[in-house]
């Protein structure tokens, strides 16, 4: 009768521990487990931040990657981008992909400025509510200065239905050529006429 080899004990007799079981990539031994008969183990590896998987608006953080634990986490593993961060007043979320997958979390990283701080031209003011508008442009952010003289007037379906010097000089009409224009309207002290003054002619102007 063969004699039983030491091979044959060992797989009768003997059971595997932790520190003996290759761990797959992303993993390592569980710290305090490696004694441990792997059939009592309940896993004998932990995952590390390497093998984790961020969430959207977070990126892998490099020098987390050996951080090991049974519940890793994104902000064990991850660092927030700006797709995550909340921008204050007179900002706006970006839609820059640049913009948002940077690895940062201020207003003036994160996100579009306001028309508040925007330089208009010559013969331009900012427009009123400047600070919730978002496109960095002059046509969306100025107006011209006359526009704040036509806001003190009354508009009227056209200038020539106004009788009255007094009440001509305070009114403004939209330009029937131009729609999208509007002008003061001017009394002709000469014709005893309200007309509409050409040369007061704006265009862009915030009326309502």
């Amino acid at each position: 009768k063969q004699s039983a080899t030491a091979t044959d004990f060992r797989g009768k007799c003997c059971e595997p521990v932790c520190s003996g079981v290759t761990c797959p990539a992303g993993y390592l031994h569980h710290p305090t487990k490696t004694s441990y008969l792997v059939s009592k183990a309940h896993g004998c590896c932990l995952p590390t931040c390497k093998a984790f998987k961020c969430s959207p608006g977070w990126v892998k953080n490099p020098v987390a990657e050996p951080f090991v634990s049974a519940s890793l986490r994104d902000k064990d593993c991850c660092l927030e981008t700006c797709a995550l961060h909340n921008c204050g007043a007179g900002w706006f979320n970006s839609t820059q992909k640049s913009k948002l997958s940077k690895v940062a979390a201020s207003d003036k990283a994160c996100c579009d400025s306001s028309c508040e701080g925007y330089q208009c031209p010559s013969g331009q003011v900012l427009r009123s509510g400047a600070v919730n508008i978002s496109s960095l442009n002059a046509d969306a952010c100025c107006e011209s200065k006359l526009c704040l003289e036509l806001r003190a007037k009354k508009q009227v379906k056209h200038c020539n239905s106004v009788s009255q010097e007094a009440e001509c000089n305070k009114s403004y009409d939209v330009h029937e050529v131009k729609r999208s224009s509007t002008a003061a309207c001017a009394w002709n002290a000469e014709l005893k006429l309200c007309r509409m003054d050409e040369k007061t002619v704006l265009t862009g102007c915030d009326l309502k």
